[in-house]
C-alpha cells in the first residue's frame, strides 16, 4: 500500500474510533484525506494561492503526524522548502469548508452502502458508480478554478 493511502486509511480509522467513543459522526475529514483529494487536482490545474496554502498546511500536518521518514528533521520543513509556515488560522475557513464537504460525502456514501449497520447476508450488494460519483472529478476541479 503506498504511503499516502496508508496514512489516509490510518487517519480515517483513528477518526472513526474517536467518533465511536464519542457516539457522534465527525464533521471534518483528516488532513491526509484533504491531501489525497487535492493532489491529483494540483497536477491538473494551477491552484490559487489560497488553495496552495491549504494544500501545504494539510501536507505538513499529515507529514508531521505520520513522520514517514526516520531521519528527517520535520521541525525545519518550512525552511527546507523555502517558505514561512502556513498557519492554520490563515487557512481555517477554506480548509474546514473543504474538509467538511469531503467528510459529508464520505458519510452519505457510507449510509447509502449501509456501512456502520449490523451486516446480514440480506443487505449485501455490489457497489456501482452513480452519475454523481462519475461527476465528482469535475466538481472537485471547479472548487479550484
Amino acid at each position: 500500500m503506498p504511503p499516502a493511502r496508508y496514512a489516509n486509511a490510518v487517519d480515517r480509522l483513528d477518526a472513526a474510533l474517536q467518533e465511536i467513543d464519542k457516539g457522534e459522526v465527525g464533521k471534518l475529514a483528516s488532513s491526509s484525506e484533504v491531501v489525497t483529494l487535492m493532489m491529483p487536482i494540483a497536477f491538473e490545474v494551477p491552484l490559487s494561492s489560497e488553495w496552495t496554502d491549504v494544500y501545504l498546511w494539510a501536507s505538513y500536518d499529515a507529514l508531521v503526524r505520520h513522520r514517514p521518514f526516520k531521519n528527517f528533521n520535520y521541525e525545519n520543513l518550512w525552511e527546507k522548502i523555502g517558505t514561512t509556515p502556513v498557519l492554520y488560522d490563515k487557512i481555517r475557513s477554506d480548509y474546514e469548508t473543504l474538509a467538511a464537504d469531503i467528510r459529508s460525502r464520505v458519510v452519505k456514501h457510507a449510509a447509502k452502502e449501509g456501512w456502520g449497520k449490523k451486516s446480514s447476508n440480506n443487505n449485501k450488494h455490489p457497489v456501482t458508480a452513480t452519475s454523481t460519483e462519475s461527476n465528482t472529478k469535475m466538481e472537485q476541479l471547479s472548487l479550484f478554478s
